[in-house]
């Protein structure tokens, strides 16, 4: 099998480095984008011996929570569809790593070929989220997460909008049922392509909404035949087999001391990581090699 492993870098470029040689291998294929305000050179001197690297030529702002991070995701599945076509195509993050080795996680794909590694979640508190994040027309998302003063009154601007939106009884609606689960994924280039074919009405129907990439791929797959496909309808993270913990953090950053709880997990992919716990990014890195 042959795959394309798809990498949204903003920073810690000691850990990308550890992820890269972690997934180099002849069999795989690695694609990354680096937002722009962070500076390419950190990231762009990780040379893997086996895979071949490629950066995106085309760097923009990512912001958490908004349009940017769908428009990146599809331009990352049509960049990396542009060397060819690949059996999966894994989404991570530049802080995130592997649990498992090269070997192992191709022999897993291997036995469930034709799956699809999405998470989709039907609890009560995800469709209000999602309904909350949908319903209303959101504003400015660069000044989510931002910290300025000026950026901070722009928020707040934004949240008079959707508050008068819903004074109005303002309400989206939608052509098709919305889904929501993990915005990382393994896909394969069957439902890759399927996806790219969408692009212009994917970034219509979600444009102006809050955390589109935890929405837009679900919707996607729940209203097409590729449903049938999905790994684990009953378990999110089980069916994109990524370790990630909400119930210790935004999420949860993996520690020292949880070696033994990561390495004894059955899922393939865990985030996220930090440098100022470099201990746990080593001790993974040494297992594995």
């Amino acid at each position: 099998m042959k795959f394309a492993y798809l990498i949204m870098a903003h920073n810690e470029p000691v850990i990308f480095d550890r992820l890269v040689h972690l997934l180099d291998d002849e069999r795989n294929d690695i694609f990354v984008h680096v937002d722009s305000r962070s500076d390419e050179g950190l990231f762009a001197g990780v040379k893997p011996s086996q895979s071949n690297i490629y950066f995106m030529p085309q760097r923009r702002p990512v912001y958490w929570g908004g349009g940017s991070q769908v428009k990146l995701e599809l331009d990352l599945m049509k960049f990396a569809k542009s060397y060819g076509n690949y059996d999966y195509y894994h989404l991570l993050s530049g802080i995130d790593l592997p649990l498992k080795n090269q070997d192992y996680i191709h022999s897993f794909f291997e036995n469930n070929r034709g799956k699809e590694f999405i998470g989709v979640t039907f609890s009560a508190y995800n469709e209000w989220d999602k309904d909350r994040k949908t319903k209303y027309y959101y504003w400015g998302e660069k000044y989510n997460r931002a910290s300025h003063i000026a950026d901070r009154f722009c928020r707040k601007m934004s949240s008079a909008f959707v508050l008068l939106q819903k004074m109005l009884h303002i309400a989206r609606r939608y052509d098709v049922r919305l889904y929501k689960g993990p915005n990382w994924f393994s896909i394969t280039d069957s439902f890759l392509s399927y996806v790219i074919k969408h692009k212009a009405s994917i970034l219509k129907r979600f444009n102006h909404t809050l955390c589109p990439d935890e929405i837009f791929l679900q919707t996607e797959l729940m209203n097409s035949d590729f449903k049938d496909f999905i790994y684990d309808i009953n378990d999110q993270f089980h069916s994109c087999m990524r370790l990630i913990d909400w119930h210790r953090g935004s999420p949860y950053v993996w520690r020292s001391k949880d070696f033994e709880e990561l390495m004894s997990s059955d899922r393939l992919f865990a985030r996220k990581f930090s440098s100022e716990d470099m201990g746990i990014v080593e001790k993974i890195y040494k297992y594995l090699k």
